[in-house]
């Protein structure tokens, strides 16, 4: 049976046991291991601060529990967590090898070597930005990494099925980690990965207001939901050229080798660069497919059908009153064609 099969079986029963019987829900499973920079809280205390974190082991724990449905109460399932300091690369490095040797993990090893990475790496680099292609903790100063970027590249592509099942089925599956990395330039992952982490931002930006406006509450149901992120990807690269005014070439797009490098636009600018794209389509989404998101992300055709009406939405709108956000993010993007 091959390994994809294998693990999206081991992830229906972690999700069954989250919704049938949530409170033997941390005797049944392992838990998940996490690695992070640094600690803070009394010991015994009823909560601790970290500084940073990457689960290392556990993404099947994580990912099935983040798909159960809404309307099975979670409350009284309690998941068994494993946190681990350390900032030593090398011996981060070994621990991730340690924790994971029940997986086979020499496809990961082999591309974060490979020829293309290292370009990839170089092309960053001459950017002023840190590319890792190290697996598991990143440095502070590692923003974007090969494990990071692949879920966001192959949503960008329009692939977002695989995105959600995760980035080790990239890794694993020759065509869609080629899709993902084969000629594809620093600038053009940059531009993928800023859009993939403005999405978060809008997230945070909303779970840390006291109160929310109704359409505001319908935006963080729709970005609380698991698979949206990459469905949110994968629509707005869709629908870019109406948003832009202009032809691109998708697999090309990206920021201008000016706003690229970080002496001009830093990371975080580049992220913001995005925001008003993305507060424009999440509020439509929002608005129209709040209430039945989970059962059209599920239609084959979900991408055509939603962009066909949300590619007339922003053409209209645009045409009549356009967005200066988007005006300025224009003049940032080189459309390759």
């Amino acid at each position: 049976m091959p390994r994809y099969f294998k693990a999206k079986k081991i992830n229906t029963v972690i999700r069954g046991t989250a919704e049938s019987a949530p409170e033997n829900f941390w005797v049944f499973n392992n838990g998940i291991t996490i690695l992070t920079r640094g600690l803070k809280g009394e010991e015994g205390g009823d909560s601790i601060e970290v500084d940073g974190i990457s689960i290392i082991n556990g993404a099947q724990t994580t990912g099935s529990i983040g798909s159960v449905p809404d309307g099975f109460p979670l409350t009284s399932a309690n998941v068994l967590c494993r946190i681990i300091k350390c900032s030593d690369s090398d011996t981060v490095q070994s621990i991730v090898k340690f924790n994971n040797t029940q997986n086979v993990i020499t496809t990961w090893d082999q591309y974060s070597n490979a020829p293309e990475q290292k370009r990839i790496q170089n092309e960053f680099e001459s950017l002023g930005h840190t590319y890792s292609l190290k697996r598991g903790f990143s440095e502070a100063t590692n923003l974007i990494g090969v494990e990071q970027v692949a879920n966001s590249l192959i949503s960008f592509s329009g692939d977002y099925a695989s995105g959600n099942i995760g980035k080790n089925y990239i890794f694993e599956t020759k065509s869609l980690y080629n899709k993902c990395f084969d000629s594809k330039k620093a600038s053009h992952i940059l531009f993928v990965y800023a859009l993939s982490k403005s999405i978060d931002e809008i997230r945070l930006e909303l779970k840390s207001k006291d109160k929310l406006i109704n359409i505001e509450e319908r935006q963080l149901k729709l970005l609380k939901y698991l698979r949206f992120k990459n469905f949110c990807i994968a629509i707005i690269s869709k629908n870019l050229e109406t948003i832009l005014g202009f032809p691109i070439e998708t697999s090309e797009v990206s920021f201008t080798t000016y706003a690229s490098n970080v002496k001009n636009k830093s990371f975080y600018d580049l992220i913001a660069s995005w925001l008003p794209i993305v507060r424009i389509v999440t509020t439509y989404l929002a608005n129209k497919y709040h209430d039945n998101f989970s059962e059209i992300i599920q239609r084959e055709d979900a991408l055509h059908e939603v962009g066909v009406d949300l590619s007339t939405f922003i053409y209209t709108s645009f045409m009549s009153n356009p967005n200066p956000g988007v005006e300025s993010f224009k003049l940032m993007v080189d459309p390759h064609k």
